[in-house]
């Protein structure tokens, strides 16, 4: 169960080092096609050996040493006259770690990175250096995608403001698909060509990716995307505020007269009683009002402390100890100090009022 591949190996020899484990394996295949001609021989040729890392052990390294042989091709027409045993499931040709080590670091540099997923390897027992791990990690074979029905691109920085490229998502399920090298009217066009099946393409107001969907994908429907329909609106909008001047300089000065008459007092004199009655209109309140997600927020933490204040309580009627409180808490000791000395649950006090230079000016 511990041998890499199917059971095409058979474990000669286990020894162990103070540097790891030792494995010699042989191969037990009898017949073996040809890579080239794919006719079988079972005539060797040779034998030689395989020096591969392996995956470790309880974090100690372990070195597969394989006992391969070299065949000769029974086909006379075969370019090759002799091959070696291919071990596909084990180990690549010329590779120096097996299939399952190499997927190992692969993955931990697509997680961490190159210097820190060596670091992760020597530590688990499968050293490797930062720049191999880089190298498999450039060449993974990415997932092929379908071409998208509902495509958005636009471009990113890859330096700001010196370099710029394209990015390609699809819009269904709000995944990047593609980043093509610049953010050119004619990749963009290469792209749509060799991908048929785009049928709407959601894009900026810029005309460089205009140009490249008329060229690649002449039916597909071209429309913008949220962000700059907004931005759209925000800029139409400016330029009626721009134009609208004097209905601006109208509401203003209605504004002022209706500011006016909200005085905190107001005389009504009704005739026919000749009565006077004074009366109090409500002033609009000038406060701030506070923010919501503050609110919630403040409600929350307050609901966590009086359940930490119960907890301590709880404990103390309990007959633990103040220490030992803090620590099943996790508070410090003169938080629970306090709690206990406090005759009911000590509320926070709210924050002092920051004077404005406004205040002159509220009457």
């Amino acid at each position: 169960m511990l041998l890499p591949g199917p059971s095409c190996l058979r474990l000669t020899d286990l020894s162990t080092t103070d540097t790891g484990i030792a494995l010699e394996l042989t191969a037990t295949r009898v017949v073996v096609a040809c890579p080239a001609c794919v006719t079988e021989s079972s005539r060797v040729h040779s034998l030689y050996q395989r020096t591969v890392s392996d995956l470790p052990w309880a974090g100690v390294p372990v070195i597969l040493q394989l006992h391969v042989r070299r065949f000769l091709c029974r086909n006379p027409a075969c370019p090759r006259a002799t091959f070696s045993e291919p071990l596909p499931e084990v180990v690549a040709p010329s590779a120096r770690r097996s299939v399952r080590l190499a997927t190992e670091q692969r993955q931990l540099g697509l997680q961490v990175g190159g210097a820190v997923a060596a670091r992760i390897a020597q530590r688990q027992g499968m050293p490797v250096s930062p720049a191999t791990v880089l190298r498999l990690v450039r060449h993974t074979q990415l997932t092929e995608h379908a071409t998208p029905s509902l495509l958005g691109v636009d471009e990113w920085a890859y330096r700001r403001r010196l370099d710029f490229k394209t990015i390609l998502v699809d819009l269904r399920t709000r995944k990047p698909i593609e980043l093509l090298p610049d953010a050119s009217a004619a990749s963009f066009a290469s792209w749509l060509q060799d991908h048929p099946g785009v049928e709407i393409i959601a894009r900026d107001r810029a005309g460089t990716f205009a140009e490249g969907a008329r060229q690649g994908a002449p039916d597909a429907i071209q429309v913008a995307d949220r962000f700059h329909l907004m931005q759209n609106l925000r800029t139409a909008i400016e330029e009626i505020l721009k134009q609208m001047v004097d209905i601006r300089h109208v509401a203003a000065e209605a504004l002022a007269e209706q500011t006016n008459l909200l005085q905190p007092t107001a005389t009504i004199a009704t005739t026919g009683d000749e009565t006077s009655l004074n009366s109090s209109l409500p002033l609009p309140d000038i406060r701030r009002a506070r923010d919501p997600y503050r609110t919630r927020v403040q409600e929350q933490r307050r609901a966590q402390r009086l359940e930490r204040y119960e907890q301590v309580l709880a404990l103390h009627q309990a007959g633990a100890l103040q220490q030992e409180i803090a620590e099943r808490l996790n508070i410090t000791r003169a938080t629970v100090s306090r709690y206990l000395k406090a005759t009911g649950f000590p509320e926070r006090a709210p924050y002092p009022r920051l004077e404005s230079r406004l205040d002159l000016y509220h009457t």
